[in-house]
């Protein structure tokens, strides 16, 4: 995680195979796809900045916004709920 110009998030997990990486990547993506039909407009664009991918048995995950749009989702229901 890194918090210079901006808040940057990478996270790589190696799984046991890449059909485990894949199904993986696949709920997640579905998961992020459903939060942006029915999130507010802080989370949307929160979720727009994330990238979910799979290569090779590893998992990675990708979110980079700016010092502004964080704040923002700090206060958002969604992130509300997660830290309650």
């Amino acid at each position: 995680m890194d918090f210079q110009h901006g808040v940057k998030f990478d996270l790589t997990i190696s799984t046991g195979d890449s059909f485990a990486a894949a199904t993986f990547s696949s709920l997640l993506t579905a998961a992020v796809m459903l939060r942006k039909m029915s999130g507010s407009d802080a989370e949307k664009q929160a979720l727009s900045a994330t990238n979910v991918a799979s290569d090779s048995g590893r998992l990675s995950i990708h979110f980079a916004t700016t010092d502004a749009d964080f704040n923002n989702l700090l206060h958002s229901p969604l992130f509300q709920s997660m830290v309650r």
